[in-house]
């Protein structure tokens, strides 16, 4: 009888070769770490996700606070423009009445969150931030159009003139008022991984900034209330330590953004007004893109 082998000389088993699995990279492949998800949350919905730190880059950090802004358009206002540039708190605004429509207008600044928000004596910058615009007139009265746009910098400055035509034909998405929820959000741009000083209207439009802006034609006069919502990071003051942390996330925000894919699949608000739903053609949900954010998008807020 032959003698039983030992088993203390049994080869070890072979390891399976291959590349690592990656520690905090999403299974659907988009390559963002919890972090940069986090930032990624805040670009798609900036009125309700966590306050997180971003994947901008630097050492520097600050408070992280949500702000809010709601106006409505000049009373005898039929058409005009606003641009939001929230990296440097500015608005640039400009109208025209009744009686001048159709003519260029000049675009004026103005501070866009008050002093209490963004004490004039910090510098900050934008995470993420949106507009709202929604029609409180008559249904009966209710006319016009609504242009939304982004832009990876700054495309007006304070003085210049221009005429909401020229505007309308420049915008991604136009719609009849009060056809969709209509919303833009703020793409950043390469000058918001930077603080930037809060000194209220007398700072300049920066174009290295991203903004994000609205034009409207032929509506009733002060029918339309905006509403602009930004999530900001501020250095609190001359008189207080700046934080010195290591970034949170290994991404880049260019690579949230890729991530998230083209702006117009995630930036506007593509939703059909529910007053008007059982109007609206199924041939023009389709052409604006049918959706509010890109499945990667829509994905990472239910995370």
């Amino acid at each position: 009888m032959a003698p039983k082998k030992s088993r203390k000389n049994k080869p070890a088993p072979r390891r399976k070769t291959g590349a690592r699995k990656n520690i905090g990279v999403r299974s659907n492949g988009s390559g963002l770490d919890t972090a940069a998800m986090g930032h990624a949350r805040m670009l798609v919905d900036p009125c309700n996700a966590p306050m997180v730190p971003s994947t901008y880059s630097g050492m520097g950090t600050g408070q992280y606070r949500r702000v809010r802004s709601v106006f409505t358009i000049p009373a005898t206002a039929v058409e005009g423009s606003y641009q939001f540039t929230p990296g440097c708190n500015i608005m640039l605004l400009g109208s025209n009445t009744a009686g001048t429509a159709g003519n260029s207008y000049g675009m004026t600044a103005s501070g866009l969150f008050s002093s209490t928000d963004i004490p004039f004596s910090t510098d900050s910058r934008c995470i993420a931030a949106c507009v709202k615009v929604r029609y409180i007139g008559s249904e009966q009265n209710r006319s016009g159009v609504i242009a939304t746009r982004t832009s990876p910098f700054g495309y007006l400055v304070d003085g210049q003139f221009t005429d909401v035509a020229n505007q309308i034909r420049e915008s991604q998405v136009v719609n009849r008022t009060g056809e969709v929820l209509h919303e833009v959000k703020f793409v950043p741009g390469a000058g918001d991984e930077l603080f930037t000083p809060n000194a209220g209207t007398s700072i300049p439009t920066q174009r290295t900034l991203g903004s994000f802006g609205v034009s409207y034609s032929t509506v009733q006069p002060g029918s339309l209330q905006f509403e602009i919502t930004a999530i900001l990071e501020i250095e609190t003051g001359a008189s207080t330590l700046s934080g010195v942390v290591a970034p949170a996330s290994k991404n880049t925000v260019n690579h949230v953004l890729q991530a998230l894919g083209a702006p117009i699949n995630w930036a506007y608000n593509h939703l059909v007004a529910p007053t008007i739903k059982s109007v609206a053609s199924a041939a023009m949900q389709t052409s604006i893109g049918g959706s509010t954010a890109s499945s990667i998008a829509m994905r990472l807020l239910t995370l």
